[in-house]
C-alpha cells in the first residue's frame, strides 16, 4: 500500500521562501484557467477537494476560521503564502482592498471618482453631464447613485 504524504508537508514542499519577511511564493498547482492563485488537492482520490494555497497557509499559521471570510493579501501577490502577509476580511473588505490598490477588474472608476460623482450630483449636476465627464453611460451613473455598483465605497 502506498503511503500518502501529509497535507502540511506537501504544502511546504511547494513554497519558495525568499526571506522571512518577503513573499513566500507558491510553486505548485494553480487554480483555474486564469491561474492567479495556488491550489493544493487533498482527500481520497474519489473525493478529492482543492484548497487555495493562501487560505491553507492562513489556517496552518492561525488555525481554523469562518469559511465565509476571504483571506486577503497585504502584499497584493496572489501566489504569496507568507502568513504575515495574509489577513481575514469580508467580501466588502476584499472589494475595498482591490479598489484601494487600483486592482478592480473591469471597473473604470476608482473610489475618489465615485465620491466625486455623488458630490456633483448633490450639487445639481445632471446625470448626463456626469456620465460624459467620467466616460461612462447614464445607466452606470444611476447604478452608482442607487448603490447598485461600488457599494463598498463609503460616501460621507
Amino acid at each position: 500500500m502506498r503511503k500518502h504524504t501529509p497535507l502540511i508537508e506537501r504544502f511546504w514542499s511547494k513554497v519558495q521562501k525568499t526571506s522571512e519577511d518577503g513573499c513566500w511564493l507558491w510553486t505548485g498547482q494553480r487554480l483555474g484557467s486564469r491561474a492567479k492563485y495556488g491550489e493544493i488537492p487533498f482527500g481520497a482520490s474519489a473525493k478529492t477537494k482543492h484548497l487555495t494555497a493562501h487560505r491553507l497557509a492562513f489556517k496552518i499559521a492561525y488555525g481554523p476560521f469562518d469559511e465565509r471570510f476571504c483571506v486577503l493579501h497585504r502584499c497584493d501577490v496572489p501566489l504569496c503564502v507568507n502568513p504575515s502577509h495574509l489577513f481575514l476580511g469580508t467580501v466588502a473588505d476584499n472589494n475595498a482592498d482591490m479598489s484601494r490598490k487600483l486592482r478592480h477588474g473591469r471597473s473604470k472608476l476608482n473610489p475618489e471618482q465615485i465620491k466625486e460623482i455623488f458630490k456633483q450630483r448633490a450639487n445639481g449636476v445632471l446625470v448626463r453631464k456626469i456620465a460624459e465627464k467620467f466616460s461612462v453611460s447614464n445607466f452606470a451613473i444611476y447604478s452608482i447613485l442607487n448603490r447598485k455598483r461600488y457599494k463598498y465605497v463609503e460616501i460621507v
